[in-house]
């Protein structure tokens, strides 16, 4: 198998595409009317603040899994989708030229006594919001696009080319793959969340309508997080348990 550092597909790789101040990815468009007349237009495309859940079914492995009472704690937890682009398509930066780009989402991963509440989901919030103790520990969103990848079956070197042939004829054999740097300590009981590394998918999440800005990282005030693990609902939290 082969690794790539992200995926992106469709008018998201156009040249030219730039975030604008709406946490968008904004791409220049020229449209033709016939031979002589001509019109440039700026395309918009959805970004966090447009995201307000996930589909459970495009998750199609985590580790440990759910209720898992003996999990060895010498792996890093994970999270598997049957979407290769998934992990990048909404986030609102252009492609770089050093090959990180951050993803949209984020997996931590935290002990019960790192959890100081979560609010279910209501009419006054779409998703269910996490309030962490302050002594819990969350990655650094800089390096957000260390933990993102998307994995290639059947080969194992690919080029960016290659990859995109294989997204029109075989698209099964990509998928992507988020990973939390933490280490699970032996017998003990976790939960892990996918959060948004984003302040404008926070926002949505919480209905928030003041202008959104990017989260510099995931320690901010308050120290709030909102589940995106659910059906657009209250989180589906995977447990780690210690044996009994």
């Amino acid at each position: 198998m082969a690794f790539l550092p992200w995926v992106r597909r469709g008018i998201s790789t156009a040249l030219g595409a730039t975030a604008n101040a709406g946490q968008r990815l904004a791409v220049p468009v020229e449209v033709a009317f016939g031979e002589t007349r001509h019109a440039n237009v700026t395309l918009n495309l959805f970004g966090p603040r447009e995201v307000t859940g996930l589909d459970p079914r495009a998750i199609i492995r985590t580790w440990p899994a759910a209720n898992v009472y003996d999990a060895e704690p010498n792996f890093f937890p994970l999270v598997e989708f049957d979407q290769s682009d998934l992990l990048w398509r909404n986030t609102p930066v252009a492609t770089r030229e050093n090959d990180r780009l951050q993803p949209w989402l984020c997996l931590i991963v935290l002990k019960d006594e790192e959890i100081r509440e979560i609010t279910p989901s209501g009419a006054s919030r779409r998703l269910s919001v996490l309030e962490l103790s302050d002594a819990a520990p969350l990655p650094l969103l800089e390096q957000a696009w260390a933990w993102a990848l998307a994995q290639v079956a059947g080969v194992e070197t690919i080029d960016s080319a290659q990859a995109a042939k294989l997204l029109d004829t075989e698209p099964p054999r990509l998928t992507s793959r988020l990973l939390c740097p933490r280490k699970l300590e032996p017998n003990t009981r976790y939960t892990a969340f996918l959060v948004p590394t984003y302040e404008s998918g926070r926002r949505a999440g919480r209905r928030s309508g003041a202008r959104p800005r990017l989260a510099a990282r995931a320690r901010r005030a308050r120290r709030e997080a909102v589940s995106r693990a659910g059906r657009g609902a209250a989180a589906r939290p995977h447990r780690a348990r210690p044996p009994r």
